[in-house]
């Protein structure tokens, strides 16, 4: 699995400040990985989260996490290729999730290099994740549900106007690098 690094913690420090503000209850981490942004939610807010991954070995760390930090039925795990196996009828006041977003062909520094290629690395210059996200994210989301990114270097405007066409109050935010890192939004109201 990825190694969370300092960037993940910006997006999870912002998505529990909207989550206690907002009071929201159910949250979808899509590719938890690790469960790293899932378990830090559910361990300091009243919500529970779903984590899908693709990855039987990821969601095998994920649940040891959930158990060593004692939020069992708090944060819950199950496998799914993004939505595949999330109900029709389960609905999220937010979906978050930290994307593969490397374009294919990017060198890397040496401390990413044993990061699993799954984890790291997208299509469409990087964007192919969030593009699937986004096209099915109004199904799942709640009404006025935030869905949040984690994002590469120079991918927040294209990310931007995928979410132009169904959310509203887009959010970019820069890390302590002054990369644009993180893009929030809420699903605009009908």
């Amino acid at each position: 699995v990825l190694i969370p690094r300092d960037e993940t913690e910006l997006l999870v420090t912002r998505a529990i400040e909207i989550i206690r503000k907002e009071d929201f209850k159910d949250v979808l981490d899509i590719g938890t990985g690790s469960g790293c942004i899932a378990c830090t939610i559910a361990k300091q807010t009243d919500a529970v989260v779903l984590g899908v991954d693709i990855s039987s070995d990821a969601l095998r760390i994920a649940l040891d996490n959930v158990t060593k930090l004692g939020i069992n039925n708090r944060a819950v795990f199950r496998k799914s290729d993004l939505y595949s196996s999330v109900r029709d009828e389960e609905k999220f006041d937010m979906i978050i999730s930290n994307p593969p977003y490397i374009p294919y062909g990017t060198e890397l520094s040496a401390e990413v290099m044993h990061e699993p290629a799954q984890a790291l690395f997208a299509e469409e210059n990087g964007l192919a994740i969030y593009r699937r996200i986004i096209e099915d994210a109004s199904k799942y989301l709640k009404p006025n549900g935030y869905i949040m990114f984690e994002l590469g270097i120079d991918e927040a405007q294209s990310v931007a106007g995928m979410l132009e066409k169904e959310f509203q109050d887009i959010v970019i935010e820069k890390d302590l690098a002054g990369i644009d890192r993180v893009i929030y939004a809420r699903l605009a109201t009908v």
